[in-house]
This record gives structure tokens, sequence and C-alpha cells, in this order.
């Protein structure tokens, strides 16, 4: 994450962190001054004095006093510099870890008509009442009368109230995309998921369950990653490791079912056969199966 780290050293900082969320009151006394940032996580940003231009490779946007922005993560060129009458640069920014994303979607999971096919880097938030509210209600946390463990608190709560504003927002299907294409680095770990438990007997809502998704939001993931629904890709690697357990000829049919985590042998026999236009036992049987395992097999 970006925090104290990125940041000139002659900043005044103030951090609270929260499950899985941080929050950082940063108050900048110079004048104009830029700064490269790597955000590694998305951003919920409130100027309150002063004004910033942000560059990145889609190019530039400036940012004034009063209002919010949703900035994804990534790289960018940072430029601030105080307001007319003020001596320094003041903002708060909320940092929304992919956890944090992750367990918000999956008790709210979206609908496809609340997705965009647009990804901005940076979202400019029209003010409102409710924002406003908000960012005040943000700005009262770091006020040192609060005991620790109750800022963590709060911090949560606002946290899930950002979220659930975003989600109904006028731009809300661009905000979801580039609240969800952060949790596309993720990739790792969701195949991870997938591939460790490929030969168990599981349906695809345990598989959902294990990636900490609702079924839907699984789903929808799962076509963006592989490009097929899950069902037939896991029916498709169950099958072609079947090849293997085959070929090797140390195997009953009931154990080679059992092995790729289908149901029954009769299931099994059923899909090899509607796959490969034979029975699995006439594997067994046939002249090429060196070559028929060859062009076959890619687990």
């Amino acid at each position: 994450m970006c925090l104290l780290e990125d940041f000139n050293n002659d900043s005044d900082h103030n951090v609270l962190k929260g499950t899985h969320v941080t929050c950082v009151e940063y108050i900048h006394p110079l004048d104009a001054i830029d700064i490269e940032v790597s955000f590694n996580e998305v951003l919920y940003l409130y100027i309150k004095t002063g004004e910033a231009n942000l560059e990145s490779y889609k190019g530039a946007c400036n940012i004034k006093a009063g209002t919010s922005t949703i900035i994804k993560n990534g790289k960018y060129i940072l430029s601030k510099s105080p307001s007319i009458g003020y001596k320094s640069f003041k903002a708060y920014l909320f940092f929304l870890s992919k956890e944090a994303l992750k367990q918000f979607h999956y008790k709210n999971p979206l609908k496809e008509d609340q997705l965009s096919n647009e990804i901005n880097n940076v979202i400019h938030i029209d003010n409102c009442a409710f924002l406003d509210q908000l960012n005040s209600s943000i700005s009262l946390l770091f006020n040192k009368t609060y005991i620790p463990k109750i800022k963590q608190t709060l911090i949560d709560l606002k946290s899930i109230e950002l979220l659930h504003y975003l989600s109904i927002n006028p731009l809300s299907s661009t905000i979801n995309n580039a609240l969800y294409s952060a949790l596309e680095d993720d990739n790792y770990n969701f195949k991870t998921a997938i591939n460790n438990n490929i030969l168990n007997n599981l349906s695809i809502s345990e598989y959902a369950s294990l990636c900490h998704m609702s079924l839907s939001n699984f789903k929808r993931r799962f076509q963006t990653v592989y490009g097929i629904s899950p069902a037939k890709w896991i029916k498709n690697r169950k099958l072609e490791h079947s090849l293997y357990l085959l070929e090797s000829g140390q195997y009953k049919i009931n154990e080679i079912a059992y092995k790729c985590g289908f149901n029954n042998s009769k299931t099994f026999r059923r899909l090899f056969k509607d796959k490969y236009k034979m029975l699995p036992s006439a594997f067994y049987k046939t002249a090429e199966s060196e070559s028929f395992l060859i062009s076959n097999y890619t687990l």
C-alpha cells in the first residue's frame, strides 16, 4: 500500500487502521510539489483544502477541493498545491484492500446490469449530502479523544457505508468495474484454489465458497479468467486426468472415477464417451492409445 513511504518526509500524516482498510489524514505545508506514488489498493480520496493533478498512463486529471474521487490501484504522478487563503494541502485518503472488497461483494453480489464495459483509473464523484456527511465523519475520527479500538470499529463501519453508497451512485456501474478490476490482479490465488481442488468431488457452489465469493460472482469471475463456464472446464480437466490414469493401467474404472472426482463410475463412463467417443474400457484396447493420450491430455 502507498502510505507514508511514498509521501514526502516533511508531510504530516495521521494514520488509522481498520480490519481491512486504512484511512490517512494527509497534510502538506509546502507549495506545489510532484511525487511519484504507487497505490496497491483502491483509493477513495477527499480533498478538503488544495487541489491535485494526477497523471497516469491514461492521461492527467485535476482534482479540486471539496471533491471526492475513486482512484484505481496503479502508478501515478501526483502534483498538489494549497488552496488560496490556506497554507497547506489537506486530504483524506481511504485505502480499500482487496479483502475488504471481496467481503463486501460476497455479501452484496452484483447483477450483470450493474457493470459497464468501461474501466477508468480515476472517477470523479459529484458532491451530495451523503458524501458531505461521510467526509465530515471521517475527519472526526482523527479526534484524539477516541480510544484506538473504537476508532478501528468506526473505520470499518465507514468503509461499509462508503461501499454501499458507491454501489448505488449514478456512476455505480463504472465504479464497480474499477473495484472488480482491482480484484483481477488476484488471479493467482483464484486459480490456485481451483487447481488444488480440481480432482475433488465439489459442487460449483463449494468452489465459490472456497474462493470467498457468491455463486454468481464466482461464475462471472471464472468466465473472465478461463473463458469458459466452470462446470465445463472442471469436467474437461477431470476427464483429461482420467486419460493418464487409464494409460497407466494401474487402476480399475471405478477407482479412476473416484480419483478424478466423479460421483460414480456410471457418470464417468457417460461423460468420457461424450468427449472421446469411446468408453473408458475401450481405451485400454486402443492400439493408438499412446498417440491418443498425447493429443488429448493437457493437465
